[in-house]
């Protein structure tokens, strides 16, 4: 009977402290963020990268994962705390920076990370006629040691556009480059000129990278 007793004793001690557990307040703070090279946007695929963010005097606690918007942008829900931001090792087209952003995040806080793209698409133009689109832009090479595999356009009918998420692709290959100051890109819409508008951005392919430097996405109207 005693065992009893105490084995049912152990239970509403478990259960109290499950109710507890459960009664803490959700994360009400909210840290934002942006990926920038020398304070402009950077543009990366969808996802690709992921932040890793840690609260100190936590030793046992996981990293939380922060996945990157193309757009370069993140965000995520915390408690009011002091955390360090960590970019994972060896991912996306950037110098490997494993430096530490430490940040004490209250209400909304934002926190930009700079990085160091291997490549810099500056000043994307797209122009469309008769079915022709033409991508004129420039770009900065902030690395050196990087050598160009190939420059390309992605064409999408959604705002999801990389080398992976594309309708058509437009390659120029690195022997094809004349001038990074002056590249100019064009390709047929084929079946897609008919539509009212399509989604456009430019990747910079290093040699031996998988990842590339993007573009930010712009939505382009068709004529």
């Amino acid at each position: 009977m005693k065992q009893i007793h105490l084995y049912i004793l152990l239970c509403l001690v478990g259960l109290s402290g499950a109710c507890a557990y459960d009664n803490y307040d959700e994360p009400a703070s909210v840290l934002t963020g942006q990926l920038l090279y020398e304070g402009k946007p950077v543009g990366v695929k969808n996802a690709e990268i992921t932040l890793d963010v840690y609260e100190p005097g936590w030793p046992f606690r996981e990293a939380i994962p922060v996945n990157v918007n193309q757009d370069g942008t993140f965000s995520a829900q915390l408690f009011e705390s002091q955390y360090k931001i960590v970019r994972r090792k060896d991912v996306g087209a950037f110098v490997n920076d494993l430096d530490t952003t430490e940040v004490i995040v209250h209400s909304h806080t934002v926190q930009d990370i700079e990085v160091l793209p291997f490549f810099f698409i500056e000043e994307p133009q797209y122009t469309v006629n008769t079915g022709i689109l033409n991508a004129s832009f420039h770009v900065e090479q902030p690395v050196t040691g990087k050598e160009l595999e190939s420059i390309e356009v992605y064409v999408s009918t959604t705002r999801f556009c990389d080398a992976e998420n594309n309708q058509l692709r437009f390659v120029l290959l690195a022997e094809e480059v004349e001038n990074l100051e002056a590249v100019t890109i064009e390709g047929e819409l084929g079946e897609l000129s008919n539509r009212e508008y399509v989604f456009v951005r430019i990747g910079v392919k290093s040699l031996s990278q998988t990842a590339r430097n993007y573009s930010l996405v712009r939505k382009i109207h068709l004529p």
